[in-house]
Parts: structure tokens; C-alpha cells; sequence
């Protein structure tokens, strides 16, 4: 068996046999007789996956506030749900010094005939997480799987993986699969042993390349999310530090606009209209002139374009 052979078996391993216990577990131990459909559009279940994304205070948050964290990208929130402005409620939508505090989801539902296979690693960990029993042992399993995900994607550049490794990332994801595969019930986990068996024995061809591909995607995912998450970061801090050092020039107008453009970032659809925002925001001269007189304010306020980082070419092939 060569290194390059070992390498693929464990992306196999992943993209098929984890990823299918894992949606098997979710149907059975989740889902119940609901449909993926059904489910996603449950309001308690909808308030806290909206919540994976969105950080600000929502509609549903009375007695149930959650705090939100933005743990994905808008696309990846988008797989599951479907956005109707007019289905939107204008009085839901509270404003403060400017700017929105108070969001309203009532535009959000489910896509129709969603199947649950269109999870990946990553959105199945979150629904598990926020949505699911809390069995024993579930959480660790899913980020042991989610983890050597992770550590596969960074050997792409090789494609190779020594016996010694092999044979450790091997048992540490066998274990978590057949973890989760006792949950269902025991006649499952023996079927989920002798598939991993059968992945073990495989003789590979190019066709196996698309599992690498799918694995490729599910990581980028995570880390446009992880980007996205720091550069809304940065614009709502600045944005802020020019409201509250520089009240003069943050006039009635440039309020409005404010809101304008926080609504467009929280609402993009693609990864180059951010690019845009980001041009609108900080590539005017006006308003680049505005954050030079801010520098000499605090630490905090310094001005670095943005799109000196280079998003496309950090994430060339992400869509």
C-alpha cells in the first residue's frame, strides 16, 4: 500500500462513511419523523441556527435570547435557508446611534425539498450542537472527525500520509464513526464496521479525486467564514471609534448611510460583492481622509486598505 494510497483511504473515509453515519444519526436520533424541511423551519430551530451567523439581538429573542456568534460564512447559512424580504417585518428592526442592533428573521425558511445530505462536516456540527440531545460522547466524536478533517486538508499539497500515520488517524476516526454509530443502534454500527473494512481494502483510481475535491470545499468553507467573521469585525469597530471621536463628521447623511451599507454587508450573497462593500466603505478619498485625521485618536483607529490582503488570491477557487 503506498503512502499516496493511505492518504486517500482516509479522505474516503470521511467524505463517505462519516459523512453518512453522521446524516444517518441526524434522520434517526434528530429528525424523527419530520422532514429535513420540517425541521429547519421549526421556530426554535430556526432562531438558533440564525444564530450560527448572526450576532446581533433577533426577533425571536425574548425569553429565549441567544447570544449569536458568527461560527460560518452567509453562503453556508444560505444552503440551509432561503431569505423573502417581503416576508421581513419593518417594526422588528430596531436601530441605535445609527446603526442595527435588532435584526428580524422572519425572511428566513427552509429551502424546499432540502435533503440532509447537502451538510457538510462542518454545518452537521453546528445543528448537532445547538440542536441535538447532547448524547454522550457526540460532541467529542464530531470534532475528532471535524479536526483530522482539517489536518488531511493541510497534507493536499503531498497527498501522501506514512503507515504509522495512516494507521493512527485511521483508528481515531474509525472510533469516532462506530461512536456514533452505536447511537443509532447496534445492527447499524456493525453495518458502519464492515464498510469501513471494505474503504480499508480499496484500490484507488482518479474517480476518488472528487472526494478529495468535496473535502477541499468543506474546509474553505470554515475559513471564508473565519475571514468574514474578523473583516465585519473591523468594519464595525471603526465605524463605531468614528462615531464616538469624531461625532462632527459623523453627520445625519453619513447615518444613513451607515445602515445602508452594515444591511449590504450582513446580506451579501457572493464572496466578491464584500469586496465591493469594502471598496464603498474605505476607498473613497473622503473617507480615507477622515480616518487619517482619526490615527492621532487611539489606538484602533489606524487605517490599512483592505484590499491590500488579497481575498482573491487567498481564496481563488471558493465560490
Amino acid at each position: 500500500m503506498t503512502t499516496k494510497d493511505n492518504y486517500f483511504k482516509i479522505v474516503v473515509l470521511i467524505v463517505e462513511t462519516a459523512c453518512s453515519v453522521i446524516w444517518n444519526y441526524m434522520k434517526q436520533n434528530i429528525l424523527g419523523s419530520s422532514s429535513f424541511e420540517s425541521f429547519l423551519n421549526l421556530k426554535e430551530v430556526k432562531h438558533k441556527l440564525v444564530h450560527v451567523y448572526e450576532k446581533r439581538e433577533c426577533c425571536e429573542c425574548g425569553s429565549d435570547k441567544i447570544i449569536g456568534e458568527r461560527l460560518i460564512a452567509k453562503q453556508q447559512l444560505l444552503v440551509l435557508y432561503e431569505t423573502d424580504e417581503t416576508k421581513r417585518i419593518q417594526s422588528h428592526t430596531e436601530y441605535s446611534h445609527g446603526k442595527v442592533i435588532k435584526v428580524c428573521i422572519c425572511n428566513y425558511h427552509a429551502k424546499q425539498n432540502i435533503d440532509i445530505e447537502v451538510l457538510d462536516i462542518t454545518l452537521a456540527n453546528y445543528i448537532i450542537k445547538r440542536c441535538g440531545k447532547g448524547e454522550k460522547g457526540l460532541n467529542t466524536w464530531m470534532t475528532q472527525i471535524k479536526d483530522l478533517r482539517n489536518e488531511i486538508f493541510h497534507l493536499s499539497d503531498i497527498k501522501e500520509l506514512k503507515d504509522d500515520e495512516f494507521k493512527n488517524k485511521w483508528k481515531i476516526i474509525e472510533g469516532s464513526i462506530l461512536g456514533i454509530a452505536n447511537l443509532i443502534d447496534k445492527e447499524y454500527a456493525e453495518e458502519t464496521k464492515l464498510m469501513i473494512i471494505r474503504t480499508n481494502q480499496l484500490t484507488f483510481i482518479p474517480a476518488y479525486m472528487f472526494n478529495y475535491e468535496i473535502l477541499c470545499r468543506d474546509y474553505w468553507k470554515t475559513k471564508c467564514a473565519e475571514f468574514e467573521r474578523t473583516q465585519c469585525n473591523e468594519i464595525e469597530q471603526k465605524a463605531n471609534a468614528l462615531h464616538t471621536k469624531l461625532p462632527g463628521v459623523f453627520t445625519g447623511s453619513m447615518k444613513k448611510e451607515w445602515q445602508t451599507t452594515m444591511k449590504e454587508i450582513h446580506n451579501f450573497q457572493m464572496f466578491v460583492d464584500k469586496i465591493n462593500i469594502l471598496t464603498k466603505v474605505f476607498g473613497n478619498q473622503e473617507t480615507l481622509g477622515v480616518f487619517k485625521d482619526a490615527e492621532s485618536l487611539g489606538e484602533g483607529m489606524k487605517f490599512v486598505p483592505i484590499l491590500s490582503l488579497g481575498p482573491t488570491e487567498i481564496f481563488p477557487s471558493v465560490r
